[in-house]
Parts: structure tokens; sequence; C-alpha cells
């Protein structure tokens, strides 16, 4: 149907509203805007590739397709970076199949050329802009040009390597804990991080900093016994819970610890949210008279502890991150362990995830380190589901990058570890922080003698055309 027909069938309808419906039409002006009926739009455009390496990456981008007087189709997240583009496909699908005639134009300027679903282009040099010219042979047999519709198709691409980070070594920061290679956790609430560990001397210690990590305050610790080290701390409401090298579970609202009577725990895995239930912690808790066993629990104040299934001798025993993704589609919500050692001292590569706090499900990854660890440190940008897993050996540091939440993992290039040396980092502990300020994130590093350093790296991933 073309604009004209379009346009005579509306006058009939707007006299018919002036006259029968006088008082409405009077007190509510008629407007019709960017009225847009076209047999042969474009309801399907995505990119694929020759080249192998490219094929799967460019199949997973996005495209947002816009009707408007000239169509606009974009990606709001850029294409992969360091992908081959000189033999990239286009898949395109009209709404109208039939009789429906496609062109493409390369460049801004390019001339028009007749698309098919075999044609392959060359994108390497530089080109971010196409055109997508769509005409019906049925509404208009000559192909003129009462009735073809023009797409501005724009490729977002990075401007840098999308690992890119920019480090510093931040000087005379104040009271920087002092990390070892035993427990470290941190805590977040409101703009303030408190940090728990265990120093050298073994002893249990609360660090706490606002806004940016140059400047800590030493936090009051009291309650647990000196002999009884951290191994996990949580927070669920209000209340502070942690677990100690004794098996016990303790609690608190403000600087001193009180053990919960009957229980007998392991570690915290996390906290879980269950709709409309109460908040629970997520446990891991040894097997009554089976040396080396555990099994997987949840605690609440009102409910007390309730046991499920066996833990596998590949779940992570200690260490790790753990985050929860709400009011996911069919599921609710679900919490997320990446990352720790299992009771054998092997790294875990796997996530696992479970929606009750009892059973856990494995999803195997393909990550693999280059040797032994000796300590890691996992942060997640906020307000993404990037994630930042910093990892030391005998050799020095490295950092792998998940887009995913866990799930998918990408070794870091060069330009992740500007600035720093890796070489500074061998056999040592580390701890990975965030301020008030999204794309920056800090880096401590431990050092013999008790002393740590700081490191600030600011993200500059987002930087693309």
């Amino acid at each position: 149907m073309s604009k004209r027909r379009i346009a005579q069938l509306f006058i009939p309808a707007l006299t018919l509203c002036t006259l029968a419906l006088s008082t409405s039409c009077k007190s509510k002006k008629a407007e019709l805007q960017d009225v847009q009926l076209f047999n042969g739009q474009i309801r399907t455009f995505s990119l694929s590739s020759e080249d192998k390496a490219a094929k799967a990456a460019l199949e997973r981008v996005t495209f947002s397709i816009r009707n408007s007087e000239e169509g606009l189709i974009t990606n709001p997240s850029p294409l992969p970076f360091a992908q081959p583009l000189n033999k990239v496909k286009l898949k395109i699908v009209a709404f109208n199949a039939d009789g429906t005639k496609i062109d493409v134009a390369v460049g801004t300027n390019g001339a028009f050329e007749e698309w098919k679903a075999s044609k392959v282009y060359d994108l390497s040099s530089g080109v971010s802009e196409l055109r997508v010219r769509v005409r019906n042979k049925v509404t208009n047999p000559q192909l003129g040009s009462g009735n073809e519709y023009i797409y501005r198709v724009h490729l977002s691409k990075y401007t840098n390597d999308p690992q890119t980070f920019s480090w510093q070594r931040l000087a005379s920061p104040t009271n920087l804990p002092a990390i070892t290679s035993a427990f470290t956790e941190r805590i977040v609430e409101g703009t303030t991080t408190d940090c728990y560990f265990v120093t050298s001397a073994g002893t249990n210690a609360l660090h706490s900093f606002t806004a940016t990590p140059t400047s800590w305050s030493v936090g009051a610790f009291s309650g647990i016994p000196s002999g009884e080290r951290l191994t996990s701390v949580a927070r669920m409401g209000n209340t502070r819970y942690a677990t100690t090298s004794a098996g016990k579970l303790y609690q608190t609202t403000s600087s001193t610890w009180s053990q919960v009577a009957g229980v007998s725990v392991t570690r915290i895995l996390g906290t879980l949210p269950l709709g409309e239930k109460s908040e629970r912690l997520a446990l891991l808790a040894p097997v009554a008279g089976q040396a080396g066993k555990y099994v997987f629990a949840t605690y609440t104040p009102t409910e007390g502890m309730k046991l499920g299934h066996k833990a596998p001798e590949s779940f992570p025993l200690e260490g790790g991150y753990t985050f929860t993704r709400d009011r996911e589609d069919y599921v609710g919500s679900t919490l997320y362990l990446v990352g720790g050692r299992t009771s054998r001292g092997t790294a875990t590569t796997s996530r696992w995830l479970t929606t009750n706090g009892i059973d856990w499900a494995e999803q195997a990854t393909e990550l693999r380190f280059p040797s032994a660890l000796t300590q890691e440190s996992i942060i997640q940008e906020r307000g993404t589901s990037r994630l930042y897993r910093f990892v030391t050996t005998a050799t020095g540091l490295y950092v792998y990058i998940s887009t995913d939440n866990g799930l998918i993992w990408e070794a870091g290039r060069a330009v992740a570890l500007a600035g720093l040396t890796a070489t500074d980092f061998a056999s040592s502990p580390v701890l990975a922080v965030q301020g008030a300020d999204a794309k920056k994130i800090y880096l401590i590093r431990g050092v013999s003698g008790g002393a740590s350093v700081l490191y600030e790296g600011t993200i500059r991933r987002e930087e693309h055309n």
C-alpha cells in the first residue's frame, strides 16, 4: 500500500470525526504522527561470518531496529573486539518476503547492490556505516521510489581494546589492611566497605573505608575467642554472620560477636532472598561422623538450620565470590558462587548456583589457569554483569574477565594490566575492592612484613564510536 493510498483512506475518517464527534475533536486535537505502513520493512538484522573465529562472536551481537521516517539499525553493545570483519554476511528478514527486494550499500556514499544471504562483505577497513534499501515488487512492479524504505545501519565498534585499564600505584594509604594468604572478605553496605581479614599473626581484624580506599579506619572486633580464625562473613538484613575455624556460627549487630547455639557449620556460601519468604543464609556444614564430607544447609533465626543434599568433592570449601540475581524468569532468585578452592586445594573453575540453598548445580567453564594459584580475588563491576578475576601465582599476576556473571571467561591481554608490573605480584596475596566511582577498581597487594600496596585501576572499556 502506497503512502498516497494511506492518506486517502485516512481523510474520510478524519471527516467523520469532525461531523459525528465534534465535541471530542474540538477538545482534543487529532494528530497523525509517524504513520509508517510498508510491506517490506525489516523484521530481523544480524551478522555472521565465514571466518570460524568470528562467526560465533558476531552472531551473539543484538541489533535494535527503528522504523522511523528513515530507518535506523544499531547495536547497543559494540561489536566484539579484534574479530575479523573481512568475510561478513548479513542476515536480513523482511516482514513480507513475497516480492520484496533488498539492496545494500557499504559506506555512506556506496552504491546499492542486490543483497543475497550468501553475499560476503568486507567491513575490515574502518567501515561503520551501511545502508539497506527495501522495495516490494507486488505493490510496486516497477520498483520505483514510491514504495521503498531505506535504513541507515550504524555498526558500533570499540575505540580501544575493551579490556584496557589504566593502573597507578597510590602512595601512603592510611590503615590499609595487611592482607595475607589467609581469609579476606569484604562487605559493602551503603557507601562503606568493611574488610574482614586474618592477620599474619593469626588474629581477626576489621578495617573500613568510605568512597575511596585510600583512607581506612580500624574497626572494633570482639566476642570471638582468640584461637578461632574467621573463615567466612556475610550479611542478612541488619545482622552480620561469621564462621570460624572452630566450626561455629556467630552473629552481631554492632562490634561484639555472639555464638549461635546448636549450629555446626563450615562456611557461609551467601545470602539468598526467596521472594516473599525471609532471607536465609546458604551454608556448607560437616556431615556428622564422616570426616571430609559436607552437606548444604540453610539458616534463619526463626527456622534454625535445615540440612539439604551432600556436597560433591568438586564444590569449593573456601574462598570464591557470591552474588544474587533477583527475580529471574521461572526460577525466582538465584545465588551464584564463582571461584574458591576444593577440600583438596584445587582451584574451582566451574560456576555454581542454587535457588533454594540446599542443593547446588554446577556449570562447567573452559577457564584454565597457567599454574597453581597463590590467591585470587573476584569483583563485579557495579551495575553490570562483568566480573574481574585477579589471580596470583608463583610467576606473577593474571586477570580474567567475564561479561556474563562468570559462565564464560576471557584471559586478560596486556592492556588489562597496563601500569602494573605483573611479576611484582608473584606468590603474593591480593584483594580487589571498588570505591564510589563505578569505573575504578582498587587492587591491594600483600607483601612480606605485613605491609600492603594499593593500586588504582580506571576502566576504559566504554570508549567506542
